[in-house]
C-alpha cells in the first residue's frame, strides 16, 4: 500500500528542483508567468519527502522569477 499524500502549503525556498531533470525549462517559463498572470497561482506542487520537486518545475521556476521580478 502507498502512503497517503500530505497536502501542505510550504514556501517556494523549502523546495528544489530535481538536479537531474532532462527538460530545458527555460523557454516555457515566459508563458507559464503569463498564465500566472491571466489565471492567478493556485496549482500544486509535487515534491518528495527531501523537498525535491517531482512535478511542476517550471511553475516552481516562474514563480522565484516573478518573485524576483516584483522585489
Amino acid at each position: 500500500m502507498k502512503p497517503a499524500m500530505k497536502i501542505t502549503d510550504r514556501p517556494l525556498s523549502s523546495i528544489r528542483p530535481y538536479e537531474r531533470n532532462p527538460r530545458n525549462n527555460k523557454k516555457a517559463v515566459e508563458k507559464v508567468m503569463k498564465s500566472f498572470q491571466d489565471f492567478g497561482v493556485r496549482w500544486p506542487i509535487l515534491v518528495d519527502k527531501d523537498g525535491v520537486i517531482s512535478q511542476q518545475c517550471k511553475r516552481v521556476l516562474a514563480g522565484r522569477r516573478e518573485a524576483a521580478e516584483r522585489a
